[in-house]
């Protein structure tokens, strides 16, 4: 559900409700700062129910100071930071410091400023109404501190300067930043409305804030005061005019526009107050809080607090979802392995059948005694012996001293016709039938099928005499082995989907006119002894 947002500005006279809408901050309400300003509010936000607030404030009794504290560790900065709060302002809940370094000589001590509203009734007659309510504070904020974090995003700015700029209904706000750091903060109310004699209010208080710096030692005696002051462009001539340079006190006058390009903010053409472009940083950045206690955020804080639950619990339903699929995918990829090492079980079986005969199970009577020790014979003592077999290829193969050896294949099978495919299982055999007694096992005929791969080096390009030489081997099989000899792969390969490149410029990786020769040789089986009872 999308929350409402509320963008109050308070001063010591009146508060204003604005609202962003599409990118632009707009001002929908005003309320004086009286009982029937108060209760009017009260019934507005009586409506806005599960609204979030954030409260811009530029009151006249807001206190600026920047004091001194020992170097020490975290810890026991922060409690003597707090002690000095308390002795400060112990009658005023809304309090901020900001380290801004340490000094340069002696001990090197910590500078602390310490900002505070000495009079919290103009902030407690509006808030005690969004209290009582429990209504989501986000933050309190006032212009001095704002202008002194961020105004320095302004480029062209000296590196001490005194930045004024007007608020509504609250006056001019004077703040004096020494390298990025506020020293001096305070507001004058307007004495009049038109440019002169804004001109004119303008001078004196500059020379009043020049002595009063210079008295603090912020500046020196003869050195130059910058004034900035933040105006529409329409106003830029005039004050440029009616505010002329002195010896001691330079004046700038810049428009708002450069304010909201700094912080990335839009604003309306020709603005003369500065608390719509704060206004808008606000709704845009979500800053961090400045002044709102931890008692008045508590309902804004578990609002917060729900909602990283609510993230929280969603990760988790994620994470769940997530590890669950990525275990049924683990499952599935078992199952598929499964299956996978299931159909090589029962290949690996049927070549075990086809290669070994089937053995007699029967009770332990002579004839099947006699049909196991068979059985064992046939493993052991009748397993062909590719040694004198080796030798016989060996002296062919010594004729075609070109032909270079890459690879042998061999199987023993009980079909001289080879398979067309290695991962096609053999044909079934049929079932063995149970002998008669004392009738001789008989050995089915089994053959040794090798397979000779290799090239015929510097052929690559002389196909015909390959193709020669390819014959004239398979003859020499034929005559010196009489064993059944054939190509099964030719020196040109003439697959139709085989890709032939007729104007490569680069060889191929392997020299040579590829072959292949099978040969298919009867198993000659000895007659064995007799085994003794």
């Amino acid at each position: 559900m999308v929350r409402r947002s509320y963008f109050l500005f308070l001063s010591d006279t009146s508060l204003s409700l604005w609202q962003s809408q599409a990118g632009q901050i707009q001002q929908e309400a005003s309320y004086s700062a009286n009982a029937e300003g108060v209760a009017a509010f009260s019934e507005f936000a009586t409506k806005a129910t599960n609204a979030h607030w954030y409260i811009l404030f530029d009151l006249q009794e807001e206190d600026c100071r920047v004091e001194t504290v020992p170097h020490v560790n975290a810890r026991d900065r922060r409690k003597l930071i707090d002690r000095r709060l308390t002795q400060l302002y112990r009658a005023s809940q809304y309090y901020s410091t900001a380290h801004q370094g340490r000094e340069e000589g002696g001990r090197r001590d910590d500078r602390i400023l310490f900002t505070a509203v000495s009079n919290p009734v103009p902030l407690d007659m509006w808030l005690e109404v969004l209290v009582k309510q429990e209504a989501f504070i986000v933050g309190i904020y006032s212009v001095s501190l704002l202008t002194a974090q961020h105004a320095h995003r302004i480029t062209g700015l000296p590196p001490r300067v005194l930045i004024i700029s007007r608020q509504n209904s609250s006056g001019l706000r004077q703040t004096y930043l020494a390298d990025g750091a506020m020293r001096f903060s305070r507001l004058t109310v307007l004495e009049e409305d038109s440019v002169e004699g804004q001109a004119n209010q303008l001078a004196a208080e500059s020379a009043r804030a020049r002595q009063f710096l210079a008295s603090l030692r912020a500046i020196e005696r003869t050195e130059v005061l910058h004034i900035v002051m933040l105006c529409s462009e329409a106003e830029q001539s005039l004050f440029r005019e009616a505010c002329p340079d002195s010896e001691l006190i330079h004046y700038s006058f810049l428009p708002m526009q450069r304010l909201a390009d700094a912080l990335h903010v839009s604003c309306v053409p020709n603005l003369r107050f500065a608390e719509p472009i704060w206004l808008a940083y606000l709704a845009r950045k979500h800053p961090k809080n400045q002044y709102a206690p931890i008692a008045q955020r508590k309902p804004y804080v578990a609002w917060q607090v729900g909602r990283a639950l609510y993230v929280f619990a969603v990760l988790i339903v994620l994470f769940g979802l997530f590890a669950g699929h990525s275990y049924w995918d683990a499952s599935r990829q078992l199952d598929l392995e499964s299956l996978v090492f299931a159909q090589r079980q029962a290949k690996a079986d049927l070549i075990y059948n086809s290669n070994v005969p089937p053995q007699q199970h029967g009770s332990f009577t002579p004839s099947g005694m006699k049909n196991v020790v068979q059985a064992y014979r046939q493993l052991v003592e009748k397993w062909p012996n590719l040694g004198k077999t080796l030798v016989e290829v060996s002296q062919v193969f010594n004729n075609y001293a070109m032909f270079e050896l890459d690879q042998i294949d061999w199987e023993v099978s009980t079909s001289p016709i080879p398979r067309a495919d290695d991962t096609e299982a053999p044909p079934p055999t049929a079932p063995a039938t149970e002998p008669e007694p004392g009738a001789p096992a008989v050995d089915a005929q089994r053959y040794i099928i090798m397979q000779f791969r290799g090239h015929l080096l510097e052929y690559e390009d002389r196909y015909r005499q390959a193709l020669d030489l390819g014959d004239a081997l398979v003859l020499s099989f034929a005559i010196q082995t009489g064993d059944k000899a054939e190509i099964v792969q030719l020196p040109l390969d003439t697959k139709s989907e085989s890709k032939i490149e007729f104007n490569s410029e680069q060889g191929p990786d392997i020299q040579g006119a590829p072959l292949a020769v099978r040969i298919i040789r009867p198993l000659r089986s000895t007659p064995a002894a007799e085994p003794t009872p």
